[in-house]
C-alpha cells in the first residue's frame, strides 16, 4: 500500500491550479478528511486527534497549521502560552498526568475559543481503558479523529 506522501504527490495538482476557498481542504489533506471536517477544523475550531507516523502526522501538523487561527503554539511542556488560540502537541501519549490536566484546564476558559492538534504515533484509547490517559482529555480531543496507523 503507498504511503500518505506518495497518495499526496498523486493526486497533486500543478501550483497554478490550486486557488481554492478556504474551506475546501487542501488536496494533502483532502485525502484523510472530507470536506466537511475541514470546514469543522477551520471554521468551527474542533479539536483534531492524529494517530499516525511521527513523519505523517508532521506534514499534517504543517498543512492545518497553514490554515488555523493564530497564534498557534507548538507545545513540548512547560507552563501553557494563554493567549494561544491554538495548541498543538505532539506525541500526546507520553503526556504525564500532570500535562493531561493542564490542557483540560486550558481548554476550558470560559469564554475563549481554543483548539487542540494533537499528534499521537500509537493509539491513545488502550490508554484510556488501562487508566494511563485522562478519558476527559481523550473525549475532547477525539472531536475530529484522522487515523493513519
Amino acid at each position: 500500500m503507498p504511503n500518505y506522501a506518495e497518495r499526496a504527490s498523486r493526486f497533486r495538482p500543478p501550483i497554478e491550479a490550486r486557488p481554492r476557498h478556504p474551506l475546501t481542504p487542501p488536496v494533502e489533506l483532502a485525502i484523510v478528511l472530507s470536506p466537511l471536517e475541514w470546514r469543522s477544523v477551520v471554521a468551527c475550531g474542533v479539536n483534531v486527534l492524529i494517530e499516525a507516523k511521527d513523519a505523517v502526522s508532521q506534514q499534517l501538523v504543517s498543512v492545518l497549521s497553514q490554515h488555523l487561527r493564530k497564534p498557534i503554539h507548538m507545545w513540548s511542556g512547560g507552563p501553557i502560552p494563554r493567549r494561544s488560540a491554538t495548541l498543538v502537541i505532539r506525541n500526546t501519549a507520553t503526556l504525564s498526568i500532570g500535562a493531561q490536566n493542564a490542557i483540560l484546564e486550558w481548554l476550558t476558559v470560559i469564554g475563549e475559543q481554543r483548539r487542540v492538534i494533537s499528534t499521537s504515533s500509537s493509539p491513545l484509547f488502550p490508554l484510556v481503558k488501562k487508566g494511563r490517559f485522562s478519558a476527559d482529555l481523550y473525549y475532547r480531543l477525539n472531536i475530529i479523529k484522522v487515523d493513519l496507523l
